[in-house]
């Protein structure tokens, strides 16, 4: 009997030596309660930083546009923003290679609706094809 109990020791002393030891499940819990700590962290900076911020922002949809001869781009668009912001927005118009050939910022004054309509005329370098808002931001002050 005593050789049967020395065979498991000596087969896993050969598989020890081998492939060496296990690891120690603490280590392991360790290193993913860690990886817990630090992805919550993140979600928490990521909440206070970045993502809670996005109920009041800035927002646009271009409704239409009108090409008047070679010299001109009448741009309609509505600009979403929170009551008493004010905002400016790009204005950019395009020729049919969609090189830019006019431009304008055009400052919507804040209001106590929350969209306003944009009528805006851009001046063109030669004739455009389409325009479009590019972009809006909130002024500061």
């Amino acid at each position: 009997m005593p050789e049967t109990a020395a065979a498991p020791d000596e087969a896993s002393r050969t598989l020890e030596e081998r492939y060496g030891t296990r690891r120690q499940r603490g280590v392991d819990r360790r290193i993913a309660w860690t990886a817990v700590a630090l992805l919550a962290i993140g979600g928490g900076a990521f909440l206070a930083f970045g993502g809670w911020q996005q109920g009041s922002a800035i927002g646009f949809q271009d409704i239409g546009r009108t090409i008047h001869g070679d010299g001109e781009v009448e741009v309609r668009f509505e600009v979403t923003a929170p009551a008493g912001t004010a905002v400016a927005c790009a204005v950019e118009a395009q020729n049919a290679s969609k090189a830019t050939v006019g431009w304008s910022v055009v400052e919507v004054p804040a209001s106590e609706r929350h969209s306003s309509r944009v009528t805006t005329t851009l001046v063109t370098t030669n004739r455009a094809a389409t325009g479009h808002v590019r972009d809006c931001w909130a002024l500061e002050g």
